[in-house]
């Protein structure tokens, strides 16, 4: 579920206010104006369309007093607002204001909104991403993130984000308890339908389900499941542990636990299997992870798919 919301694109500006400039507009004068009192400045565009780069900016302006104004036929913004306002849309339109890269493909600029993080500790990750000749800029006070870079980088980036920028309550650790030749077939249990492709991939076509749960856990938060089974030889499973994301990688990190309690084939004496381990996956894809021994005839393969997901 992507949470990443593009809110400008400069080849397709979302508003745009024409107004022609008979005369120069008289700059005033930072020293002497207070930090609440509107001022006028204009900003001429050398490379960037100015009713493009006025679409990003309208979105940064939301909630601040002032207009913007754009002038097609000299390229230029006219900013009224605060002082500082005024300085740091200087500060954004130098960084949009550039020529594309010599003999590459054309840079456009997007807007995107960050809705559960900071926009500031996803900087090293638009960092990782950005091309030699991208630019971006932080707005802390919309929490947003102004890229400015070809389309393929800015796609990257997004993608990022996306699986970076989630609401933690919202992860969900789901787990199926497969077994070779017991059960039904993967394939056709209703619970294990939506994966029964992907578990075909695994080479998992001959395994049977025991079990299917899920649990929802705050990132950072321990979480605890415990199902009981009335097979012959499986008792109980019990999973525990903390799950938390990546900044760099927007992998989710499972500190996990689990714990199989079980009879022995051929014996009236019980037994039981603990693993501790770190599962690292991006959210949504599934991990395996063997729970029994399977180089005994008598044992019964025991197999762990687990996923974290929104």
């Amino acid at each position: 579920m992507k949470r990443a919301i593009l809110l400008g694109l400069i080849a397709a500006p979302l508003f745009a206010m024409s107004l022609t400039l008979s005369a120069p507009a008289t700059v005033a004068s930072a020293q002497t104006q207070s930090s609440d009192e509107l001022i006028t400045k204009v900003f001429s565009l050398k490379h960037a369309s100015a009713a493009g780069v006025m679409g990003v900016i309208g979105n940064l302006m939301v909630g601040s007093p002032g207009t913007l104004a754009v002038d097609d036929r000299t390229n230029s913004i006219l900013v009224r607002s605060t002082h500082s306002h005024c300085e740091n849309i200087s500060k954004l339109i130098t960084q949009l204001d550039r020529p594309a890269e010599n003999g590459k493909a054309g840079t456009e600029t997007r807007v995107i909104a960050v809705r559960f993080r900071s926009a500031s500790a996803l900087e090293r990750v638009v960092k990782m991403h950005l091309g030699r000749e991208g630019q971006f800029a932080i707005n802390q006070r919309t929490n947003s993130i102004v890229i400015n870079d070809n389309p393929r980088n800015i796609d990257k980036i997004i993608e990022v984000i996306t699986r970076l920028d989630v609401d933690p309550r919202a992860l969900r650790l789901e787990c199926w308890l497969l077994g070779s030749g017991q059960g039904t077939p993967t394939a056709d249990h209703p619970a294990v339908a939506p994966i029964g492709v992907e578990l075909k991939q695994m080479g998992l076509t001959n395994y049977g389900v025991f079990s299917h749960a899920a649990v929802r856990a705050l990132e950072g938060h321990e979480f605890k499941l415990e199902q009981n089974f009335s097979d012959r030889q499986l008792r109980m499973l019990a999973l525990s542990g903390d799950i938390r994301l990546s900044q760099d990688t927007g992998q989710a990190i499972v500190n996990l636990s689990a714990g199989l309690r079980m009879d022995l084939d051929g014996e009236n004496a019980e037994t039981s299997i603990n693993l501790t381990t770190t599962v690292k996956s991006r959210v949504g894809d599934l991990v395996l992870l063997g729970l029994a021994p399977t180089g005994n005839d008598d044992s019964k393969p025991i197999v762990l798919v687990v996923r974290i997901s929104q």
